[in-house]
C-alpha cells in the first residue's frame, strides 16, 4: 500500500519530460555546399562553432538557435526553431497541470529538430526572410542550389 502512495506521489508530481528526456541532446548540421564554418548562437549565451557535416550539444530551453554559415564568399544564416516536446502533451492530456509545470521550470519541455541543413548563397544574393533551419527537404534536395 505504501509503493503504491508513493508510486502516485511521484506521478502527480513530475512531469513526464522531466523523466523520459535529458537536459542535453544533439543536432546535426549539414550545408550546402558542405565544409562551411558555423557559429550557432543562442538568447541565453549559448555559442558553439562547428563545421559541416557536424554536431552539437545544447541544453533544452535555450531558445531559438541563430546560425550563420560561411566557406569563401558564399554565406548561409537562419534560425534553428525550438519547439514543444511531444512528451509534454502527455501531461496535458492526463491533467498532470503540475508535470507541466515541473517540466517547463528544468527546461525539459523543449527540443530542437535533431537535423538542421543550412543554403549557402553569394553575399549579395541572400534570401529576404531568414531560412527556418530544419531537417533537408527530399524535394530541395532534387532542385539545383541557387548560388
Amino acid at each position: 500500500m505504501k509503493t503504491i502512495i508513493l508510486a502516485t506521489i511521484v506521478l502527480l508530481f513530475t512531469g513526464c519530460a522531466s523523466i523520459l528526456l535529458d537536459s542535453l541532446m544533439m543536432v546535426s548540421l549539414t550545408s550546402d555546399p558542405t565544409e562551411a564554418v558555423c557559429i550557432v548562437k543562442g538568447p541565453k549565451g549559448f555559442t558553439t562553432r562547428l563545421t559541416t557535416p557536424g554536431g552539437f550539444s545544447v541544453g533544452r530551453g535555450q531558445g531559438d538557435l541563430n546560425v550563420v554559415c560561411t566557406k569563401g564568399a558564399l554565406v548561409g544564416s537562419g534560425v534553428i526553431e525550438e519547439g514543444v516536446s511531444g512528451a509534454v502533451w502527455g501531461n496535458i492530456a492526463a491533467g498532470g497541470l503540475i508535470g507541466l509545470a515541473v517540466d517547463a521550470g528544468t527546461g525539459k519541455m523543449w527540443k530542437y529538430p535533431p537535423v538542421g541543413n543550412v543554403v549557402l548563397y553569394e553575399k549579395d544574393k541572400q534570401p529576404e526572410k531568414p531560412q527556418v533551419i530544419g531537417p533537408p527537404k527530399e524535394e530541395a534536395a532534387a532542385e539545383p542550389t541557387p548560388r
